[in-house]
């Protein structure tokens, strides 16, 4: 008793010796006390249950299968199915209809996606649009603000075919919970060598070529950076978590562009966290880093490795961290070579190339070398004017670098002897 079954179907077949309590949808209702069972809006088939009508108008109610399968919208006997499911105010929209020959399905429950085409990239409930392909990390900068819909102007095509199912909204594409996403997180390492030949570049330094059989080869200009420095709109603006995943063999030689990195440009509305970037190859003119180009938000407990090539503000990690730009750098650290790819080959350090006034590093660490004449060239970041650096080292063995620039020089032992904090 007190009981609800309502927008519900059975196609399956139900066979019993006995002659009650049987039925194609439902045995029966216990009534001892209360309120009586609620069936409502629910059909079993008549032809695939085996189980004939019961010859009243009171629902559960049998139907052909072709009935069941004509309907292609909340219309008919499927008035009524358009239901709320999640307890927040608002019908929900749970069911795709597919095509006429096809029973309704649920829009999440992974069945063939001839008749799923909606998927829930938000399977965690969390907000964040998740990532598991390199199409989807490519299609991140059709949707800068990560709330799942497409930027005016944007690519759309190339954004659907990353993230399936072009006939849903936004929420509905992505599954986020409470309506629009906030972001995305990697679920799934990605790996730039995708005809798995391992090879990703060839050549030292400016000389190096990306590999012609590599999906984003893109005519030697290698992957292009997530969002720009041009405006607010185009710079990176929501969170991007990595969640400790790795991007391998990342390929960037744009040698002609500014803010050069996975990320060009982040805002200050941004937050980079848990990302490691490795064996990367990125070359840019100015502000270059393997994670990011101009850094303007957080970036926290994120790592690279590989090799940053620029003429000017030049880092492991990132280029540029402008002045009251709200950047900041946290519990982080670059393995990264950093190279002068041409005169005057100033601002360039082992994690960052410059920070700005009221820019904070805190915590963080480079090994790489740094190799340039002229200008500023430190083990950690390549000039600092009024930033606050905490806490922060670079390895005075491997870079060779010793002296009193920003942070602070210690040795290979140094950094590796202790245990802990």
């Amino acid at each position: 008793s007190d009981s609800r079954v309502a927008a519900s179907y059975s196609t399956g077949t139900v066979t019993s010796g006995a002659t009650s309590n049987v039925g194609g949808f439902v045995g029966g209702g216990v009534f001892t006390g209360g309120n009586p069972a609620t069936v409502v809006a629910s059909y079993w088939d008549l032809s695939t249950s085996g189980r004939a009508d019961d010859g009243d108008t009171n629902p559960p109610e049998g139907e052909p299968t072709a009935d069941l399968q004509t309907v292609v919208t909340y219309t008919g006997i499927y008035e009524n199915w358009n239901v709320n499911v999640d307890g927040v105010a608002g019908n929900d929209d749970p069911w795709h209809f597919g095509g006429a020959g096809e029973y309704p399905a649920l829009k999440y429950d992974g069945m063939d996606p001839a008749k799923q085409r909606r998927v829930d990239y938000d399977r965690d409930g969390d907000g964040l649009i998740e990532i598991s392909t390199l199409a989807q990390l490519d299609a991140v900068r059709r949707d800068l603000n990560g709330d799942g819909a497409v930027a005016a102007g944007a690519d759309t095509t190339a954004y659907e075919a990353a993230f399936t199912d072009p006939d849903a909204p936004p929420e509905g594409r992505m599954g986020c919970r409470g309506g629009t996403c906030s972001g995305y997180e990697l679920i799934a390492n990605l790996d730039f060598d995708t005809d798995g030949d391992g090879a990703t570049y060839a050549g030292v330094g400016t000389a190096a070529i990306g590999d012609t059989g590599d999906a984003y080869y893109n005519g030697g200009s290698g992957f292009a950076p997530i969002g720009g420095d041009a405006s607010v709109a185009a710079r990176f603006n929501t969170t991007f978590k990595g969640n400790g995943y790795t991007i391998s063999n990342l390929f960037i030689k744009r040698n002609t562009s500014d803010a050069v990195g996975l990320f060009g440009a982040i805002n200050t509305t941004a937050r980079i966290e848990t990302m490691s970037v490795v064996d990367a190859y990125v070359y840019g003119r100015n502000y270059v880093g393997a994670l990011v180009g101009v850094i303007r938000g957080p970036v926290t407990t994120s790592w690279v490795s590989g090799e940053v090539l620029a003429n000017r503000y030049a880092g492991g990690l990132a280029g540029l961290m402008p002045n009251n730009g709200g950047g900041s750098i946290t519990a982080s650290y670059s393995r990264a070579n950093v190279s002068r790819a041409a005169n005057p080959g100033s601002e360039m350090g082992g994690l960052l190339g410059e920070a700005g006034t009221a820019t904070t590093v805190t915590a963080s660490y480079s090994t790489g070398t740094i190799t340039t004449t002229g200008g500023n060239r430190n083990g950690l970041i390549g000039a600092a004017a009024n930033a606050t650096v905490t806490n922060s080292y670079w390895d005075s063995t491997t870079t060779s670098i010793t002296g009193t620039g920003p942070g602070a020089a210690q040795t290979t032992t140094a950094l590796q002897t202790p245990a802990g904090y």
